[in-house]
């Protein structure tokens, strides 16, 4: 592959993005908060401009690839899983979730307005017409749930190498001896960002009981300020708004139904906007801990006091399944071994270390993974590195010779 070649590209798309900023943003505000689409364009130029050292260690080309597009963040997801692929393969094939097809085919068409996209096709049919069409493809890359993705795998040949991304828990642990409007600011960052319409958001927030009211009480402060609009273009303070996917609206009415006893601030629901109103759930640790993935603005805190409770909250195993990046917020010592093969990251947030040229994921089975050869491995992924790694494993196993697909 040449290096150079690759490098003018990206930059070249990189260029598109920066001189067409204006319309792509307002196209993206048709879907989501302006506070999400800046993050994206942001992090797609810097991920394209800095895309060297990433594939410095590269040298396959494939002849086709195939992703499934998550839901959210239709122009990173655009750039990280369709354009840089077509960097180094001969045909791409990206297939949008009907809640973003049309967002990411403006995307897709104002970029191909002014450089080649001819490698890359936007499927718009069934789940089951594009896996018939994509079956052979070198490498499929598939963002959803576990379940989910086990199927895509079954339709797939056994030559193709298949990178899953799925969801974590998150979890941030406020310590004792934790700085409170950090760890309230990052809380609500975190969790606010896209309407709480992101993986990297935390579904549980464990805070010690010394801090457990003040934290709440700072937590409320905050929220209440948060700007809530069902049109983000008109809006651009708008924070939280219309969810993508109506089905998520009905599934948190059901989950705040059930959870009610433990509603601290909020609760409410525009059912016809399908917009969730920021909400705040508290509970002791030992009368429920929550495990399910929240795709909206809603922050679920539980008050901890020992070592004990944190490792019951840790050692359970969804969370052992899921398990993704744990942030943890004071100077706390405790047995590090409780938080078991969680990303430990300190006194910040997933948004803080996010880098499209970096490894994202987790060591939890339903966090993300590589197949391949009757191989599964569980681990953060970056896909140049691990498509890579996988062809020089099948090299040295068969002996090697071509490096093309």
């Amino acid at each position: 592959m040449d290096l150079k070649k690759c490098e003018e590209q990206a930059y070249a798309f990189a260029t598109v993005i920066k001189e067409n900023q204006d319309e792509l943003v307002d196209v993206m505000l048709e879907y989501e908060p302006y506070e999400a689409v800046i993050d994206q364009v942001t992090r797609s130029i810097s991920c394209l401009e800095d895309i060297r050292a990433e594939f410095e260690d590269f040298d396959f080309e494939l002849n086709k690839y195939a992703t499934f597009l998550p839901v959210n963040l239709p122009l990173y997801s655009i750039v990280l899983f369709a354009l840089i692929p077509s960097l180094y393969s001969k045909q791409v094939f990206a297939r949008p979730p009907k809640a973003s097809e049309e967002t990411v085919k403006k995307i897709v068409s104002i970029i191909g307005s002014h450089i080649s996209l001819e490698k890359i096709t936007i499927a718009s049919f069934s789940r089951a017409d594009f896996l018939d069409r994509i079956s052979d493809s070198d490498v499929v890359c598939f963002t959803g749930t576990h379940k989910n993705a086990l199927n895509v795998r079954k339709k797939l040949q056994k030559k193709t190498i298949f990178l899953f991304n799925g969801a974590g828990i998150n979890p941030l642990v406020v310590t004792s001896s934790a700085e409170i409007d950090l760890a309230v600011k990052k809380a609500v960052n975190v969790k606010c960002f896209n309407s709480g319409q992101d993986c990297a958001g935390p579904d549980a927030i464990l805070v010690h009981s010394s801090l457990k009211d003040e934290f709440v009480r700072k937590l409320k402060e905050e929220v209440s300020l948060i700007t809530v609009s069902s049109n983000y273009k008109d809006n651009r303070d708008a924070r939280v708004g219309p969810l993508m996917d109506p089905e998520g609206t009905s599934r948190t009415g059901k989950f705040l139904e059930k959870f009610r006893m433990f509603l601290e601030y909020g609760g409410e629901i525009d059912y016809r906007q399908s917009i969730v109103f920021p909400t705040i759930l508290v509970s002791r640790i030992d009368e429920y801990c929550n495990y399910t993935e929240l795709f909206s603005p809603l922050w679920f805190v539980h008050e901890f006091s020992t070592e004990s409770e944190l490792n019951d909250y840790f050692s359970h195993d969804t969370y052992i399944n899921h398990c993704m990046y744990a942030s943890i917020f004071g100077s706390d010592v405790f047995d590090s071994s409780i938080i078991g093969k969680s990303i430990i990251l300190e006194n910040q947030s997933i948004h803080d270390v996010e880098d499209g040229n970096l490894e994202y994921g987790g060591y939890g089975s339903m966090a993300s993974s590589i197949s391949y050869d009757k191989k599964t491995i569980v681990k953060p992924i970056l896909l140049s590195h691990d498509i890579s790694e996988a062809f020089a494993d099948r090299l040295t196993s068969f002996g090697g010779r071509k490096k093309t697909c």
